[in-house]
């Protein structure tokens, strides 16, 4: 079993143990390194967040690992009852989110025995939690949203030109969060709307990308973000209305976007 070896990468757990099954033997933190997820961040433009690190977890993501190795990642939408009906009539191994504790957590469906779906669970290696999840049909829907995004794993052809395109637009995604982050930090915000642009807005930096950071040991990077963190913790517990350019340096921001920018471009030029 792959255990999780960076913060939030279930999903990225969950693609290495299916892996497994087509003899490539890897590592969630070795996925993300190879296709340079440390130099992408993106803006989803349906609910105005920005997404770095493990946030990124889609098709578009895993094929810039799978397709250099003849695979290709193939994701549905689809309804609770669909998914269930699918897994009963198991043929492959799926990836899933379900809402477990009140978290949504990625898991590998690996069997139904005709009354219970057995699940592989990522997991910590040094953390005491189960390997797997044994749920019967009630419990699984439960556990399911109305409508669930489910993938899977099949052969291709080999593409070998890999594809930088998402690197390079984030030169311009991150144009966008500079805005973004100073005009919230300039004005009075609430309480409310601090709760709202925490995982929006301010997680992008002070999680995520710490977190891809801390696999690339950039120092110089990292001490930026660090100090970044800290002060949004602070911002996260004030507690009242507060304009947050008050807690948040904006100098020490803006370096660390001018920073990640020359890392960014340094990484395409190197790889492309």
């Amino acid at each position: 079993m792959k255990f999780m070896n960076f913060n939030s990468s279930c999903s990225y757990c969950c693609l290495a143990n299916m892996l497994k099954d087509f003899n490539i033997d890897t590592e969630d933190y070795k996925i993300a390194l190879d296709i340079g997820l440390p130099y992408i961040i993106k803006h989803n433009n349906k609910n105005m967040s920005y997404l770095c690190g493990s946030s990124l977890q889609d098709e578009e993501i895993f094929n810039l690992y799978l397709k250099p190795r003849g695979l290709v990642f193939v994701e549905e939408l689809l309804a609770r009852n669909e998914i269930i009906e699918i897994m009963k009539n198991f043929k492959r191994k799926y990836m899933i989110g379900l809402n477990n504790n009140s978290q949504k957590h990625a898991y590998v469906f690996l069997n139904y025995d005709g009354s219970n779906f057995l699940f592989l669970n990522p997991r910590r290696e040094n953390v005491k939690e189960e390997n797997y999840l044994l749920v019967n049909e009630s419990q699984l829907y439960k556990m399911l949203d109305k409508q669930a995004m489910i993938g899977h794993i099949v052969k291709t052809d080999v593409i070998k030109e890999k594809d930088y395109s998402l690197h390079n637009n984030s030169l311009k995604v991150l144009n966008k969060y500079k805005k973004a982050i100073h005009q919230f930090s300039n004005k009075e915000q609430t309480v409310e709307s601090i709760r709202n642009n925490r995982d929006t807005l301010l997680r992008t930096f002070a999680v995520d990308l710490l977190v891809m950071t801390e696999l690339t040991e950039d120092k110089e990077l990292l001490n930026l973000l660090r100090q970044f963190q800290k002060e949004c913790l602070i911002l996260f517990r004030a507690n009242k209305n507060v304009i947050p350019s008050k807690i948040i340096d904006l100098n020490n921001f803006d370096l660390i976007i001018k920073l990640y920018k020359i890392r960014i471009d340094d990484y395409i030029k190197k790889n492309n």
